[in-house]
Formats: C-alpha cells, structure tokens, sequence
C-alpha cells in the first residue's frame, strides 16, 4: 500500500431542507494493512491468545464528519463549519488529501473547471475570455485572536500569512494589482499571481507573511502586537493562516509525518470539544450512528464556540 492512502468515504447522507440549515455526514474508514491480529489476556488466569482475521482481513477504524451548510438562499462563501471525530489515524491531513483527489477527479471528468472574464478594452467592446480553474480547499482550524509567546498548550506562534482576492481592472493597458497600504516598519513581503495578460480583467491573491520574530521581546506586548496586526489585516477582508512550532520545540510539521504525530498535532492545534456516551464509542463503525452524529451537531450548533475570542 506504500504511496495509497488507506482512506475510504463509506457512507454519506445529507440532512434538511434546501430552505434550511443542512448537515452532511461522512463515515471515513481506514484500513491498517499491517495489522491483521491483536493480542487479548483473560484477566482470571493471566492466559494470552492472538486473535487473527482472516487471509483478506486487516485492522479498520472509522470516524465520523459533520459538516454544517447553510440554507440554498443564504450567502455562501464557501466556509463551512465542521467537526471531526478523534480515531487514530484518521487526521484532518488524510481527509483534506481524500476530498482534493476527488475534486481533481470530477475536474477531470467534466473535461476542467472555467470562469468567464470580461476584458474592457478602450475603443473596442467589451470581449469576453474563459480561465481554467482549480478550487483549492483546506481544513482550518481558527484558535482565536488572542496570542501569547508561549500558549497553554505549549504552541509558540511563529508566523501570520495574510491572503485576499482583489480585483484587478485595466482600459486598455496593464494596471499594478490593487492592494490596501500596510504598516512599512513591520516588514511585509507582498506576492500576487495573475495570467500573463495584461489587458484582461483578473482576480489576484496578495499574500503578506508576517514573522513573529518581528514583534516585542516581551510577552505581554508581543499579545498585544500579535492583536493589532491580525486585526489590521482581518477587517480589510484579508484571511488568516497561523503557523506554530510544536510542544517539543521542532519546527512546525510538514512534508511526510507519521499519522499518529499528525493525529496529536491535531488535537494540539484544533479546538476540542467531549462528548459522552451511555456506551463506550466503537473504533470502527460499518454505518453511520445516529447518537454521534446528534452530539456533533450540538456541538455545530452552538455559535458561542465557533466565536473568536475578543
């Protein structure tokens, strides 16, 4: 199985009416091929056995996703809530992975994605163009708006990358990607990408990555410092994307990790929420349980956690 992604979407139902707030479900189940037994003790005798499945059979774990999405005639940006449920190894890494390659695959099959633009040209009508598109999706996890040097949980801040879609308009000629001023002493570096022609009418990303090395030595200056900049960028429509060096004070994760590093970097980053159960919950699942699903939707539905604190 070496380079496949063990992860397969088992089950998926949709809930509520097109005129309401509506809830998808997922069943994700992932199979261990490396495990096919498992040791059990009988706590009166202390006599152990090897349970084994059968020649096709391996280890399976299964976890649920709730994802809240709002009413077809309410504004939809595209950002949605979403609770995971924690079973090792399924991490929010592997289900971000699943749900790119199925995009990919239905871009594939409707032969790719395109958006028209009107390019406005001086003494000539308007002409309109087709782009190829891509969407890209991410799973975010928002930790507030309030930092410190060092959080509760061990996380250092180390960086803020801030990114938003401008419009960019020309009569006849190239114009500069249009942009909101910044604070020149905090040292913003400034990037956008856009087609190579100049006279078409195009959407650009400005990115500014802000180190937190940039800030006050002190602590409680450097919350405060954290603050204000988050909130200069925020309220111009800028997006947030927050990197932290990790517990053992490594640098932030990336490239190939092991899914159980991953799993805890989850539960390090993400906001957690517990739920109880009259039962202990199962590791695998062949359909979806209601009695879960019901306690994650409590959890979507209180707007009091899904607040950044002020």
């Amino acid at each position: 199985m070496s380079g496949i992604i063990p992860l397969r979407l088992t089950q998926i139902k949709w809930e509520g009416k097109a005129d309401q707030t509506r809830y998808v479900t997922l069943l994700f189940e992932h199979v261990n091929q490396d495990l096919r037994s498992f040791a059990v003790v009988d706590t009166t005798t202390y006599k152990g056995r090897e349970i084994e499945g059968e020649e096709e059979e391996r280890g399976a774990t299964a976890a649920h996703v709730v994802i809240q999405v709002p009413p077809e005639s309410a504004l939809n940006l595209g950002k949605y809530r979403c609770v995971i449920e924690v079973v090792s190894p399924i991490t929010r890494t592997s289900i971000e992975r699943f749900f790119s390659r199925q995009i990919r695959r239905k871009i594939v099959e409707d032969g790719g994605w395109i958006f028209p633009v009107t390019e406005v040209r001086r003494r000539k009508p308007p002409v309109t163009k087709e782009y190829k598109y891509t969407p890209l999706l991410q799973l975010v996890a928002d930790v507030g708006s309030k930092f410190s040097g060092s959080l509760t949980d061990q996380r250092i801040l180390t960086g803020m990358v801030f990114t938003k879609r401008k419009e960019r308009q020309t009569i006849g000629r190239g114009t500069d990607v249009v942009h909101e001023d910044v604070v020149a002493e905090v040292g913003f570096k400034a990037t956008a990408t856009a087609p190579d022609d100049p006279g078409a009418s195009v959407l650009a990303d400005v990115e500014y990555r802000v180190s937190a090395q940039q800030g006050p030595a002190d602590p409680a200056e450097r919350q405060t410092w954290l603050t204000s900049v988050r909130g200069h960028f925020e309220e111009r429509g800028y997006e947030t994307k927050l990197y932290f060096r990790h517990a053992v004070g490594g640098p932030t994760l990336g490239g190939e990790i092991h899914p159980a590093i991953a799993g805890a970097a989850d539960l390090l980053i993400c906001p957690r929420e517990v739920i109880s159960f009259a039962t202990p919950p199962k590791q695998w699942r062949s359909q979806i349980d209601a009695e879960t699903v019901e306690k994650m939707k409590v959890i979507l539905q209180k707007d009091t956690l899904w607040e950044r604190a002020e």
